[in-house]
């Protein structure tokens, strides 16, 4: 086998700036808006776990489907750090520079600085490790530990007598052990490689490296021992491919996502088959080196998989991008590995590859990160509750599985721990019962009942109605599905405290909420769009529908303001076609065909220009019909914008779109126009016309 050689020594401080500027941008790139997202589920489950106390967090890990290690570390983390968004989530990131910083470190020690360079640039921009190094969850800290054992593994191989990098192996092991329990198979891995490539390995390499994994392996069986009577089996996944496990893999290496994997085929093919061919030109220099990427790369979609479909006591759940995370940085090493090995075939080639990665990680990182925002979700409801409940008041919950939330976001508005008294109720099949639910009220004079998602839990609403036929509604919210609701003895909600926006941005589809008593003003910039003038303290949510456009609005509270910005709102502009039909409190200005010509199968896709002249008293939808001749062959009728017209302003201009679809071909027409749903009366022009007629659709 031929010596690998750079060529000329280079010594590494030429590369210091450039791997500093990579570590900063990798850096940059997920602490950037890591707060800016509401936790979900997952992520709620581990805060809610590590606040326990240690005893309680590692049985709790036990009887879920992980080892305690990180959620050991969460417990120690968030006791130093307190909770939020951003800090919960610190940790992982952490340990996201740490896996980043050794992927370099071990593409620097089989390949060189160039391979080093292109492997800390994959892994600095990759969506996937970026995604996973913002998550309250154990993967980052799994791949870390993996990453390191690699490094130590591929360290010893060459210095038997390094006893740092053993210990370095040892510890790295029992991490990833620990934290999650496929890392034993990345141990698996680990020691199929030195299995398969033992000729040439000493006999004190041997030794070492058993005794290393016996050590790993006491520790892991130890923890094996004491959860598995507790933990928790699970259901086994659909019937599916072996094929989509390997697409998954391949599609979240080429572009990061684990969705659509259909529309992303050419890239994973395309990244694959870079991959496949550059660690195999590697491995003229290096089998060794190469054989171990390859290992990483393909078992663990092959066992992902095959666990998925075997009947075993053990949780089996189908396939997840979030399980590659813990194999990914010996991928990542062979991505730059492979990038390097072409570049040194051909310059041009490896340039175009380089330019081609950074664009598809580049598109695929904008639009993740174009989805990071807070929304709305449950934080203005249980800061509600945290601001309105006290603690002798009991907080009782009726939840599908959002328990998690419930206690995140009560502690979250506490500021670490709230002091209510937090209950769940029991199903009706449960044991829910009239004697255990007087024992959960007690004595308390009030008590608050919150529902989440209770149309999964509960869908005939039997607990709502159970506490409604024996207590005193006193007061209650609305949230989407959600709500809250105070029984018992009176009392004046007036002091409690103003709840600002918990939002910065919102799109339409979302709701921004205040809480307050008094009048309560919403703005667009300049112009007043709502009031509220209720004296008693209640939530006022504003949705956020199509028709609004992108800019600046604010609540207005005591004389104080709220600001909050819409994007990705209505655009409005100016009509390709100009046409006035006055239908009183909203004018059509015009109208732009899409495309006037299609086939069959295809859609005519039409945007109507409208302009609110008045605030409309009523909800008018628009008739979107297709003709042909006086036959009405199809339709699409909604809210202008799909917004209430009774939500617009005087003064707004917007768009709606319509999309009629047609399988003939022929010439047909459009017609447009406005009807009130309840009385289905058209509304007429001043001059007597009730619809906008577009001529000459064709399909051809």
């Amino acid at each position: 086998m031929r010596r690998y050689s750079l060529g000329a020594p280079v010594p590494l401080s030429r590369y210091n700036v450039l791997i500093l500027a990579l570590l900063l941008l990798a850096f940059a790139v997920r602490v950037h808006a890591l707060g800016e997202q509401a936790v979900w589920w997952d992520e709620a489950w581990s805060v809610m776990v590590a606040q326990a106390d240690f005893s309680q967090t590692t049985e709790i890990t036990a009887r879920d489907v992980h080892p305690p290690l990180y959620q050991w570390a969460l417990h120690a983390w968030v006791r130093g750090v307190g909770i939020s968004e951003f800090a919960v989530r610190y940790l992982s990131l952490l340990w996201g520079m740490i896996t980043i910083a050794t992927i370099g470190a071990i593409a620097h020690r089989i390949a060189g600085d160039r391979a080093m360079i292109w492997s800390l640039g994959a892994a600095a921009l990759s969506t996937f490790l970026i995604t996973w190094s913002q998550e309250t969850r154990m993967y980052a800290q799994a791949a870390g530990f993996c990453a390191l054992a690699s490094y130590a593994a591929l360290t010893v191989r060459t210095d038997v007598e390094d006893r740092a990098h053993w210990l370095l192996l040892i510890g790295a092991g029992i991490g990833v052990a620990l934290t999650h329990y496929l890392g034993a198979l990345a141990l698996a891995i680990l020691n199929l490689h030195v299995l398969i490539t033992l000729r040439g390995r000493t006999s004190a390499f041997q030794r070492r490296w058993i005794a290393s994994m016996v050590i790993i392996g006491i520790v892991w069986l130890t923890w094996v021992i004491y959860a598995y009577p507790l933990t928790r089996s699970g259901s086994i996944a659909d019937d599916f491919s072996p094929l989509l496990a390997f697409q998954l893999a391949a599609t979240l290496y080429a572009v990061g996502t684990s969705i659509n994997l259909g529309d992303y085929g050419v890239f994973a093919v395309m990244v694959s088959g870079c991959f496949a061919i550059g660690v195999a030109l590697f491995a003229r220099y290096d089998r060794r080196s190469a054989l171990l990427i390859a290992l990483m790369a393909v078992i663990p979609p092959l066992t992902i998989y095959l666990l998925s479909i075997l009947d075993t006591r053990f949780y089996s759940p189908k396939p997840e991008e979030r399980y590659f995370i813990i194999f990914a940085p010996l991928v990542y090493v062979g991505i730059g590995v492979a990038i390097d090995q072409f570049y040194r075939l051909n310059r041009v080639i490896g340039i175009a590859l380089i330019l081609g990665g950074v664009g598809l990680y580049g598109v695929a990182y904008l639009d993740d990160h174009d989805q990071r925002y807070y929304r709305d979700d449950y934080a203005t409801l249980f800061r509600a509750i945290h601001a309105l409940a006290r603690p002798d008041e009991p907080i009782l919950f009726v939840s599908d599985d959002r328990y998690p939330l419930v206690y995140y976001h009560l502690n979250r508005a506490a500021g670490w721990q709230t002091p209510l008294q937090i209950v769940p109720i029991p199903a009706p099949e449960h044991g829910f019962s009239d004697d255990r639910m007087e024992a959960l009220i007690g004595s308390a004079e009030r008590f608050w009942v919150v529902e989440i998602e209770q149309h999964f839990r509960d869908p005939q609403g039997f607990t709502t109605a159970w506490f409604a036929a024996r207590y005193p509604r006193l007061y209650g919210e609305r949230i989407t599905y959600n709500g809250f609701t105070l029984y018992g003895v009176p009392r004046p909600l007036t002091d409690a405290p103003m709840i600002p926006p918990v939002i910065d941005q919102a799109r339409p589809g979302d709701i921004a909420r205040i809480g307050g008593a008094g009048p309560i003003h919403l703005w667009y910039e300049d112009t007043p769009i709502l009031t509220d003038s209720a004296e008693q303290w209640r939530i006022v949510q504003f949705p956020i529908f199509g028709a609004y456009p992108n800019g600046g609005y604010q609540f207005e509270h005591q004389g104080a303001f709220y600001p909050f910005r819409v994007t990705e709102g209505n655009r409005g502009g100016a009509p390709s076609v100009s046409r006035v039909l006055d239908f009183g409190d909203l004018r059509l200005t015009g109208y732009h065909v899409q495309a006037d010509r299609i086939r069959p199968g295809e859609t005519f896709v039409i945007t109507l220009y409208w302009q609110v002249d008045q605030r409309p008293t009523r909800n008018y939808t628009v008739f979107a019909q297709l003709l042909s001749g006086l036959t009405v062959i199809g339709n699409d009728d909604r809210y202008p914008a799909d917004t209430p017209t009774t939500a617009l302003w005087p003064g707004l201009s917007f768009t709606g779109e319509h999309r009629l679809r047609i399988d003939v071909a022929g010439t047909y027409q459009a017609a447009f126009g406005l009807y009130d749903l309840e009385t289905g009366e058209r509304f007429k022009t001043p001059d007597g016309q009730d619809m906008l007629i577009i001529e000459g659709l064709r399909v051809e």
